[in-house]
């Protein structure tokens, strides 16, 4: 159960703490029952990576791979201008830490 749902739970009345950590405990131990099976349960599902969008899981495995074909495949990914601000906004957050931007984006080039 994530923290949302939790608080949502505990603060409707729906359940109180004591039925909560037994819920999440339960949830626990079915996710590390399930978890063995868990690729074939969803598979059996049939759903195609195309349906899904979706890289994670793949068929054959390349999944960096795949993430950086259709990554550039991305409209905006392509012809090498940024969204406008981002030198200015975006960038400086990224680096934060790192060093300058432009020893970031040197770094950050495939």
């Amino acid at each position: 159960m994530t923290t949302t749902a939790s608080s949502d739970f505990l603060v409707s009345g729906y359940l109180n703490s004591v039925q909560y950590k037994w819920a999440r405990h339960c949830v626990a131990e079915l996710i590390r029952t399930i978890r063995p099976d868990a690729v074939t349960l969803v598979d059996s599902f049939g759903f195609s990576d195309y349906q899904l969008n979706s890289a994670l899981g793949r068929y054959d495995g390349n999944v960096y791979e795949t993430l950086i074909e259709w990554a550039s495949r991305e409209p905006l990914n392509r012809g090498g201008d940024v969204v406008d601000g981002y030198e200015e906004e975006i960038l400086p957050l990224v680096c934060k830490g790192r060093g300058s931007a432009a020893d970031f984006e040197k770094s950050a080039k495939l």
